[in-house]
């Protein structure tokens, strides 16, 4: 179906890094829209790699963007959806102050809002400081959390008052030594979670083995030790609350060997890994833990796909069609990148129209879907259920795109890059019962003091 037999409303022109106007003006039609575009452009909504397709406001803005002119892929960033999860995690996880992980996503509209909400940053090198600090993050608010640094990036954090940091090595305690002396340091243990799909605890993290040298080093070093740091590895889709669960009782363990060697202890990090689906039994894990270690301990996690995830939506533009395939203008290279790199797979769920309607089974079938660059994995899937009159000039939109897309995409073959677009924040309603995350911040510094430090 056209956009131009969808409605008598054309959405208003917008400037997306203003606060635009999503309502839609009735009594106009949509060929005034779509005077330039040849055939008017269907578009087509997806789940992506979420569960859900993208709302009804968020297939307006992308609407009301191509209504514009829009000749090449984008992404748009919701910061509603950004405060969603922001709040979703100070409900679930009380207490646990959220230290959004930078790696994920680099946006600067991510970063300043996050910052905006309260929340503070899991950053992994001089680059990613730099760009939190250059949007007003303080930098009491940001952990240099990557065990193994460049000189480049301890310099940068101690010229910057970036103090807190990881390490794993006795080799990193030299270098912090010899850089930094007055950093504070969280002594990262290696945690291993089975549901995770890319683990991280033989790239980084000490077992319980070392724990005793790395301790005894930075105390003859003069260094301060805050406590224990933990990743419990990414991608996992399953109940992974066990892992953090042994990373409680490993970290019950270094606070008592700390102790014994007059260290006081007064952080604990659980970094990220957090799953939306099973955050509720994660915190279930960790709360009869958090009694048991003394009132003064700060307690951090790292969450990154779990706030990412949901923030962005990808509109590619179909630009190629064959037999058994059509070809868009961005893929593994760019906006699908996580597809290659981290083995995601795009859901094979029917599309829906821009009113919001699943399209039936006669006008639909299965095809192949390439990205425009030569490379012969360029295949963002082999299985999209896409409508029999998809034409040259449509658009496929798909949601869950913000994890591990944009901030590992390249112009490899010279190709036109996802450019991003900006929604304000609007209250969301969520399945987790919005109205009342926006009390939260005022409630949260009254019910733990130590919030957020």
């Amino acid at each position: 179906m056209s956009l131009r037999r969808l409605s008598k409303a054309r959405l208003a022109p917008q400037h997306y890094n203003a606060r635009p106007r999503l309502g839609i003006s009735p009594g106009h039609g949509w060929a005034s829209s779509f005077a330039k575009v040849k055939g008017d452009p269907q578009i087509f909504y997806y789940k992506g790699l979420s569960k859900q397709w993208p709302m009804e406001r968020q297939r307006q803005t992308v609407a009301d963007i191509i209504t514009s002119g829009q000749r090449h892929t984008f992404h748009v960033t919701d910061l509603g959806m950004v405060k969603q999860q922001y709040d979703r995690w100070t409900r679930a996880m009380s207490g646990i102050s959220p230290y959004y992980a930078v790696k994920c996503n680099d946006s600067v509209n991510i970063i300043k809002h996050f910052a905006e909400l309260g929340g503070g940053f899991d950053c992994a090198s001089l680059e990613e400081m730099k760009k939190c600090i250059d949007v007003g993050v303080s930098p009491k608010k940001i952990i240099l959390s990557n065990p193994c640094k460049n000189d480049d990036d301890i310099e940068f954090a101690r010229d910057s008052g970036v103090k807190r940091m990881t390490f794993d090595s006795v080799s990193e305690l030299e270098k912090v030594s010899e850089l930094y002396p007055q950093a504070e340091l969280l002594l990262r243990m290696s945690i291993y979670d089975k549901n995770a799909k890319i683990p991280l605890c033989f790239k980084a993290g000490a077992n319980e083995g070392y724990w005793d040298e790395l301790l005894e080093t930075a105390k003859r070093m003069g260094l301060r030790v805050r406590g224990p740091m933990f990743h419990v590895g990414t991608g996992s889709e399953a109940d992974n609350s066990a892992a953090y669960e042994n990373g409680m009782q490993d970290a019950w363990k270094m606070f008592k060997k700390a102790s014994k060697l007059g260290m006081r202890f007064d952080t604990i990090d659980i970094g990220g890994g957090q799953s939306d689906d099973h955050l509720e039994k994660i915190y279930e894990k960790i709360e009869p833990w958090m009694a048991k270690f003394p009132d003064y301990v700060q307690w951090v996690g790292e969450p990154g796909r779990f706030v990412a995830s949901p923030v962005q939506t990808v509109a590619v533009k179909v630009i190629g069609l064959r037999d058994g395939s059509v070809t868009v203008d961005d893929g593994v290279h760019g906006s699908f990148s996580n597809v290659l790199q981290e083995h995601q797979t795009l859901s094979d769920d029917l599309p829906r129209d821009q009113k919001g309607e699943l399209m039936p089974w006669k006008d639909v079938h299965s095809s192949e879907v390439f990205g425009p660059t030569c490379d012969g994995l360029d295949v963002l899937t082999k299985n999209l259920i896409i409508p029999n009159n998809i034409k040259r000039g449509d658009w496929l939109v798909f949601a869950g795109m913000g994890a591990y897309t944009q901030v590992t995409s390249s112009n490899f073959n010279g190709m036109v890059r996802s450019v991003e677009k900006v929604m304000p924040e609007e209250e969301v309603q969520d399945a987790y019962g919005g109205g009342f995350s926006s009390l939260w911040p005022q409630l949260k510094g009254a019910l733990r003091p130590a919030f957020g430090n």
